[in-house]
């Protein structure tokens, strides 16, 4: 399959638990924000009134991206849907956004960790308990960013899905005064080793109103 053009046959988007201890719970979380994007992928710029039908738009699968389910790597490769070569088991994402955000879940490593304004799925109940989706905020509500490591990086870079946040060369690993647009965030921290070597942190969801 080298070099061999693999782009995914259908609509189907397929995400492992491996390494995570709480299995379906945390795919949960992934496959809500998916579907999210799936959701406004289709829905018209110009909404009707309210009782009116909303028409739906047809979904191009040519115009999404594109991931390796199969690649065993701490950073799985992600492509335009035409750009997609090599794959063993492509799997489809409806945009740049949710294909940046599946990478964090499915390859991610666990020496890298956003604490900061959310934190990832934990078990039990209690402000870090649940599905992982923090509190909803308002819109332009000023955040903090913080993210901790055991590893050896040059640089953390902080995301929301493709959305680059902001980067930080040495610890503390923090932003301030960071706004987001209304909206689901997957709000993960990308690692760069001095070789220029990536490693991304599991997603954590946050709804900004």
């Amino acid at each position: 399959l080298d070099g061999k053009p693999t782009p995914p046959e259908n609509l189907c988007c397929f995400a492992t638990t491996y390494g995570f201890s709480h299995g379906i719970y945390s795919k949960f979380n992934f496959f809500a924000a998916y579907i999210d994007r799936c959701i406004a992928l289709r829905l018209p710029g110009v909404t009707p009134p309210a009782g009116q039908p909303v028409q739906l738009k047809p979904v191009d699968i040519t115009a999404g991206w594109a991931g390796d389910y199969n690649q065993v790597s701490q950073f799985n490769t992600i492509s335009l849907y035409a750009d997609a070569k090599g794959f063993v088991a492509p799997t489809w994402m409806p945009d740049k956004y949710a294909a940046h955000m599946w990478r964090s879940y499915h390859s991610s490593t666990p020496n890298l960790k956003l604490t900061e304004p959310v934190v990832e799925y934990h078990k039990g109940v209690g402000p870090k308990g649940g599905l992982g989706y923090g509190n909803v905020i308002k819109h332009g509500t000023p955040l903090k960013f913080a993210a901790e490591t055991s590893g050896t990086y040059a640089k953390l870079s902080f995301y929301s899905g493709d959305k680059l946040l902001g980067e930080v060369a040495e610890a503390p690993y923090q932003l301030e005064n960071i706004k987001l647009d209304r909206g689901l965030h997957a709000l993960h921290v990308i690692g760069t080793t001095a070789d220029g070597t990536c490693c991304s942190s599991r997603p954590a969801f946050l709804i900004v109103d």
